[in-house]
């Protein structure tokens, strides 16, 4: 079942790569965490 579930999420993001994903989330929450740490709100002014 797990296994069924695992090959359908692989091809569900076919057209994208898991380090593009993986360079994405990673930068998204760099970014997230400095926007506070820095004092600055998250939404635009």
């Amino acid at each position: 079942m797990t296994l069924n579930i695992l090959s359908q999420l692989d091809l569900s993001i076919a057209p994208l790569s898991w380090i593009g994903l993986l360079t994405t989330f990673t930068c998204g929450g760099i970014i997230g965490l400095e926007r506070p740490l820095a004092g600055k709100p998250a939404e635009a002014e």
